[in-house]
């Protein structure tokens, strides 16, 4: 074989490598790319598991008392249908003075896993911005901590008055969110997923 024909080979070769490990690239990235993680209902567990078992029924929306379940619209192709909620548009409040959490009672299959207390829920972890929060920057602010199902435990306020996120007590059901008084809110509750 000459040389330019090896050449002309040993390039071709070089360049359908290339094009496959981009190629490649795209394809696993592609694979696997999903709608980003959204907060679930109590009881839903890890959003594999949630995506998994759930079957798109909305009887947990259409059973949650404060209406605030709604089903994803544009979470891609997975994730459509699944509900989930925006704390900053409506938080969960765990069924306050409901005997159970009216979502996973309602759930035929075992995507909303029953809780022995609303102490167990695990939707998400509060976050503060230290940048934004009130507290931080010197105005006195406790609305996160008043508007919280477990004060005290959940959200702690230290000596110097700013509001500190235990994460073991902390539910993520989004009531600190939804009262925070600075326009875009300075406490956000991410998916545990993100933490």
């Amino acid at each position: 074989m000459d040389r330019s024909r090896r050449a002309l080979l040993k390039f071709g070769g070089a360049l359908a490598g290339t094009a496959l490990t981009v190629l490649g690239g795209l394809a696993v990235r592609t694979g696997k790319t999903r709608s980003p993680p959204r907060l679930r209902p109590p009881g839903a567990g890890s959003e594999d598991r949630l995506l998994a078992r759930c079957v798109r029924c909305s009887q947990c929306i259409q059973a949650c008392p404060t209406t605030v379940l709604k089903s994803a619209a544009n979470d891609g192709p997975l994730g459509l249908g699944v509900p989930l909620f925006v704390p900053r548009d409506q938080p969960c409040d765990l069924c306050a003075g409901k005997s159970a959490m009216m979502c996973i009672e309602a759930c035929p299959t075992d995507a909303l896993q029953p809780l022995a207390s609303r102490r167990d829920v695990r939707i998400g972890i509060a976050v503060v911005n230290t940048d934004t929060c009130l507290p931080y920057v010197g105005v006195s602010c406790r609305a996160c901590w008043h508007a919280c199902p477990f004060p005290r435990e959940a959200i702690v306020i230290d000596g110097q008055g700013h509001p500190v996120i235990d994460r073991d007590a902390c539910v993520g059901c989004g009531l600190c969110e939804y009262a925070c008084l600075t326009p875009d809110p300075s406490i956000r509750v991410v998916p545990l997923s993100e933490r």
